[in-house]
């Protein structure tokens, strides 16, 4: 009796130790949640709506900047994690090591240019023409005949000086500054955490399940012939 109880249980033993042994690297090739988070700074603010990339699955910031993201990596594998903003990108690299989750906090610089205003200047001439006026001529209205036949005419008319006609030019600067505009940020929801994507190791658990009371049957079937 104790024969065949050894041999059932030295039949469990090595049929677990040749399924670990098979399973080991097939558990380890298919990939772990990899769970990543962190803040993410566009010029030095947090800034909602940035796109975060990482192994295929693909986040967004929220209000405060903040994302999570769980890409599948296989143990001893790199991912990159990029964010990505307006047209620009900042990226690290992590690796994964089985211990857990991973915080990466990235921040996107670029050069913002400012326009320079212009000045346009308009002169505006305004001539005001004073016509001259026609002298008038104010005879003498007192001459008289002299003695012998002599006449003595009116005076010269004198004429009234006029004015020159004078242009006055006056000139106006108009300035138009043309505003920088401001980039808000796209309001996004806050997303919510995605749940780890499920793996196929609940069916290897299974079928070490199922192969221990295989091997358990076999042991008490050997013992009941022994007997």
């Amino acid at each position: 009796m104790k024969k065949g109880l050894l041999l059932t249980l030295a039949t469990v033993l090595s049929t677990l130790i040749m399924c670990i042994c098979l399973l080991t690297p097939a558990v380890s090739a298919q990939g772990v949640p990899l769970f990543i988070s962190g803040h993410v700074k566009v010029n030095g603010v947090l800034t909602q709506g940035v796109t975060v990339t990482a192994g295929g699955s693909t986040k967004t910031t929220d209000s405060n900047g903040y994302y999570q993201i769980a890409p599948s990596v296989a143990n001893g594998s790199s991912v990159t994690v990029t964010a990505t903003y307006d047209g620009h990108s900042a990226s690290h690299t992590v690796t994964q090591n089985m211990q857990g989750a991973e915080t990466v906090d990235l921040e996107i610089t670029y050069s913002t240019s400012t326009p320079t205003p212009s000045a346009t200047a308009t002169a505006t001439a305004t001539a005001t023409a004073t016509p001259t006026a026609t002298p008038t001529a104010n005879p003498n209205n007192g001459g008289s005949g002299g003695s012998g036949g002599s006449w003595t005419y009116p005076g010269t008319p004198t004429p009234t000086p006029v004015p020159s006609p004078s242009a006055t030019a006056a000139a106006s600067v108009t300035a138009s500054i043309t505003p920088t505009p401001t980039v808000e940020p796209t309001p996004t929801p806050t997303p919510e955490p995605t749940a780890a994507p499920s793996s196929d190791i609940s069916s290897w658990w299974w079928l070490i399940l199922l192969l221990i009371i295989v091997a358990i049957v076999a042991g008490y079937w050997y013992f009941t012939r022994q007997q």
